[in-house]
């Protein structure tokens, strides 16, 4: 049986980006997933109204209003509310291949010993300046240590699985037990 996926999405002054995310994630196939959208805009344009308002009385996401603006906040406030076993954090500004949900799911139900996946981040700009050529086979060595991984950010354009020491917010999931277990949260400061 496919582990429950609770995708959780804060937003803040996203309109167009928002609706196109929300898009690409009820495409999805994967036959097991929430999505939570901690919402801190205070007023919407018109047609993301609409969509939020649509989306949220059919059941297709969970909309909490809040009047703050905290990323590390709104994700903590959904970690709080997910119900799922694996959750799993986007932007509100990302595009999705089909399959992007089972890939996650994947890492957990092959190998119970991984307790978080940082997924792969293309960035549209750099891929469009480097004529959609920027792509690294494997991290080189340097990318494991602590001190001077930083430097090395843009080789989240790697092509295949392997150990990583950062994740991207945009592209990151945690078994849910972590956070309930061993009481981690985001630092709101």
């Amino acid at each position: 049986m496919k582990p429950l996926i609770s995708v959780i999405i804060p937003t803040y002054g996203r309109e167009e980006p928002l609706r196109d995310t929300l898009k690409d994630v009820l495409l999805q196939d994967y036959p097991a997933f929430e999505v939570l959208v901690v919402d801190q805009t205070a007023t919407h344009q018109p047609e993301t109204q609409a969509y939020l308002e649509e989306l949220a009385n059919s059941g297709k996401i969970r909309w909490f209003r809040v009047d703050w603006a905290s990323l590390p906040g709104a994700r903590n406030y959904a970690v709080r509310r997910a119900v799922g076993e694996i959750v799993l954090f986007l932007d509100d500004d990302v595009l999705l291949k089909p399959g992007y949900l089972e890939a996650h799911a994947r890492n957990y139900l092959e190998r119970p010993e991984v307790g978080a996946v940082a997924g792969r981040v293309f960035d549209r700009m750099k891929l469009e300046d480097s004529g959609n050529k920027l792509t690294i086979e494997d991290l080189p060595p340097e990318a494991m240590d602590p001190g001077i991984a930083w430097y090395h950010i843009d080789l989240v354009h790697t092509v295949k699985p392997q150990r990583v020491l950062t994740a991207r917010g945009c592209n990151m999931s945690f078994r849910r037990e972590i956070f309930t277990k061993h009481g981690l949260h985001f630092d709101e400061r």
